[in-house]
């Protein structure tokens, strides 16, 4: 039964109100529990507590994609996006799956390159990094490790700005080189992968932000098995 009119919702905020300012610092404490919401709603979409179904999988993905907006909009401001530091924000996100990796049991080791400074691609350093994080634990075996590295890229003759590249490599089974296009794909799974909880969403939702922030994405093999993603993004948007 639908509400009565007297029940209806105010106008929408800020349409005859004067918009309130949010300070830094809680617009800080802001993101860092949206980033909670992102990494609980992220294992819960890609499986790692437990399989889901299709619907439920699908609401996950919305309550990611809202949150990610979120922490986008309050570190841009509503503007222009602010610089923000790269190891800062991938030891952040890094810090979100201890406790899943511990219960599996997976080693999360992370190294920086202390050259690595500021960007203002914070939100897509974070989605990336948060997405092929949650892959890497999916696939990783109990004991195994995940290996984060995050390195400066200066400027060289192909490489018209300074850069940012992220590795994450795991050990698990792997992605055959003639498959490696198809994961990336919205929705695509391999065959051997369809028992294990997932939804072919994470990677593809990586493999969109490289190429709007027009960096690139390759995936090898790690060494002593499983899957290496490396990933290169302009750490200033042109």
């Amino acid at each position: 039964m639908s509400a009565p009119d007297s029940m209806a919702p105010p106008p929408f905020a800020g349409e005859s109100e004067p918009k309130a300012s949010v300070s830094p610092e809680t617009a800080h404490d802001l993101r860092s529990l949206l980033q909670i919401i992102v990494g609980y709603a992220a294992n819960l979409r890609d499986g790692v507590t437990g399989p889901l179904t299709p619907e439920q999988v699908t609401q996950a993905t919305r309550i990611v994609e809202a949150a990610d907006s979120a922490g986008a909009l309050l570190s841009s401001g509503g503007g222009e996006a602010k610089s923000v530091s790269i190891e800062e924000l991938v030891r952040e996100v890094v810090s979100l799956f201890e406790e899943s990796a511990s219960s599996l049991p997976v080693k999360l080791v992370v190294t920086c390159d202390p050259k690595v400074g500021l960007t203002d691609q914070g939100a897509r350093v974070r989605r990336v990094t948060l997405n092929l994080l949650s892959n890497a634990l999916k696939f990783s075996p109990p004991n195994g490790t995940v290996y984060v590295s995050v390195e400066h890229l200066a400027r060289s003759e192909g490489r018209a700005a300074t850069g940012v590249r992220i590795t994450v490599a795991d050990q698990g089974p792997g992605i055959p080189e003639g498959d490696r296009g198809r994961v990336l794909e919205m929705g695509k799974r391999l065959e051997r992968d369809r028992l294990l909880p997932g939804s072919g969403i994470g990677l593809a939702v990586v493999k969109r932000g490289v190429e709007l922030s027009g960096g690139t994405l390759t995936i090898g093999d790690s060494v002593g098995g499983g899957a290496t993603f490396v990933v290169e993004l302009p750490a200033f948007a042109g």
